[in-house]
């Protein structure tokens, strides 16, 4: 009995400071326990709060950018709309549908609109190109009519025709070829040749034009050559903006005017001295034929004329090919040619590959233009191989035409 109760005893746990000082350790490490659950539900609290924001704010720049999409369409329907309205508004002041026709009328035409407004804009492209062109003088009427009121001007003692002025009457054409809507920007001058003057004065001569666009003006002013002089008889102008003469050509009959509204220039680009503007009070008529050239035969541009093929530069030179005839110019604006080969003379057109001098910007070689006329061999290359692809045609079908 008395050993039991020691052993009872002994599981007992005295009070004492330790005992003491280890409760209180138990009971902080109980509360930071207790403060660590609270900090880790603070934190899940804080990351579920942040990552509902970021989702709303995701949907919201999505709301923003399907809203943003949908403005974008209707607005490009508006659009449409709108073009479809002017199309329909300038069709009806053209004239080519009826305003009193319904809408399901207009609707159905509006692809036949279209298409002709991409004819016109292809037209326009086509009017822009630079083609070479003949114009012939035929004749000047109205210089001597019998019976007239006027004394001054007619025929003299020794039969020849005489200017109001006393001196005999030469007549010869000045060709100058200008933009529509600048005076000053001439492209070419030519000169006929100097007639006799009489009632009916002939020329019977062809005026060859190196390349002009269809948009230019071409003046015709008649003078009378005495030694320095150049006596003022009239001038008419053909303009080739708004016509189909740059596509079929023309036979005009041209009314000359008393008055010089265009002067031409000529050496450096000199104003042409004229004398006695408005003295001649006569009805002059020009007869003129502006002749086109085809596609097929004809085509002009800047080429490189090179030495040998390993050439890097040449010289640049304008070139014109018109009737199985091709023509060298030093330069665009000059009416004399330096070079003129007939086409049926030459015996070898064709492509041969140059010396690539970039290669690390170029991947194609380039090619040039060989031409064996007669006893003499050309080298010619253009802006690029396509351009030389389209001259070697040309002048191939040249060769065999005969014009």
């Amino acid at each position: 009995g008395r050993r039991d109760a020691d052993d009872d005893d002994d599981f007992t746990i005295a009070v004492t400071n330790q005992t003491r000082h280890d409760r209180s350790k138990w009971a902080q490490l109980y509360k930071h326990s207790i403060n660590d659950t609270f900090v880790h539900e603070e934190y899940d609290t804080t990351i579920a709060t942040q990552r509902h924001n970021a989702l709303k704010k995701k949907e919201t720049s999505c709301a923003l950018l399907i809203c943003g999409y949908t403005r974008m369409v209707k607005e490009a329907k508006l659009f449409a709309k709108k073009r479809e309205c002017a199309v329909r508004i300038q069709a009806r002041i053209r004239g080519t549908i009826p305003s009193h026709l319904p809408p399901s009328f207009v609707l159905s035409t509006r692809h036949d609109l279209s298409g002709k407004l991409a004819r016109n804009a292809f037209n326009e492209m086509q009017r822009l190109r630079i083609r070479p062109y003949t114009v012939e003088l035929l004749r000047l009427r109205g210089l001597g009519v019998e019976g007239d009121s006027v004394p001054p001007c007619g025929e003299g003692e020794d039969g020849e025709t005489r200017l109001p002025n006393g001196f005999l009457c030469n007549p010869y054409i000045v060709l100058n070829i200008v933009e529509d809507h600048d005076d000053d920007a001439q492209r070419f001058c030519f000169e006929s040749e100097i007639q006799r003057g009489s009632d009916d004065v002939e020329w019977n001569e062809e005026i060859f034009v190196p390349g002009v666009n269809g948009n230019v003006l071409m003046c015709f002013t008649v003078l009378s050559k005495n030694g320095p002089n150049n006596f003022f008889l009239g001038q008419g102008a053909v303009r080739l903006n708004g016509t189909e003469i740059w596509r079929y050509g023309a036979n005009l009959e041209l009314k000359l005017k008393a008055e010089l509204e265009i002067i031409p220039k000529i050496g450096h680009h000199q104003l042409m001295r004229i004398q006695d503007i408005g003295s001649l009070d006569k009805e002059l008529t020009l007869s003129i034929r502006i002749r086109h050239f085809s596609e097929i035969g004809s085509y002009c541009g800047y080429m490189q004329s090179i030495n040998t093929i390993d050439s890097v530069k040449g010289n640049s030179r304008w070139c014109v090919l018109a009737d199985g005839t091709f023509r060298i110019y030093r330069h665009y604006g000059l009416t004399l040619a330096f070079e003129t080969l007939k086409m049926v003379h030459a015996s070898e057109v064709q492509l041969l590959q140059g010396l690539n001098h970039h290669r690390k910007t170029q991947t194609k070689k380039p090619t040039v233009l060989f031409i064996q006329h007669e006893q003499r061999a050309y080298l010619l290359t253009a802006e690029s191989n396509k351009t030389n692809a389209v001259w070697v045609k040309k002048l191939q079908t040249a060769m065999k035409h005969k014009y």
